[in-house]
């Protein structure tokens, strides 16, 4: 009597289990995600916003992050690259 094989039959019930080839993101190339850490009431304000104003939680950072650059720069003049490390 030969050995019964029951990874076929398992595996038509339950699906590949291997591990699926990365996906390419989404996104535009032209974005980075980022994480940050945020207190609790800024973040469900922010949230908040996106939600009256219909708008992606990410269009509400993005805008309210330009609008501090423009104004920093308005008071400090244009940003300066950041240097290399070891130069």
């Amino acid at each position: 009597m030969s050995k019964k094989d029951f990874k076929t039959g398992l595996n038509t019930l339950i699906g590949d289990t291997s591990t699926p080839e990365p996906t390419t993101p989404t996104s535009d190339p032209k974005e980075e995600r980022a994480t940050f850490i945020l207190p609790v009431n800024l973040h469900d304000e922010l949230k908040a916003i996106a939600y009256w104003e219909r708008l992606k939680l990410k269009e509400v950072v993005k805008e309210a992050l330009t609008a501090y650059i423009e104004r920093y720069k308005a008071e400090k003049g244009d940003l300066l690259p950041i240097p290399e490390r070891g130069k």
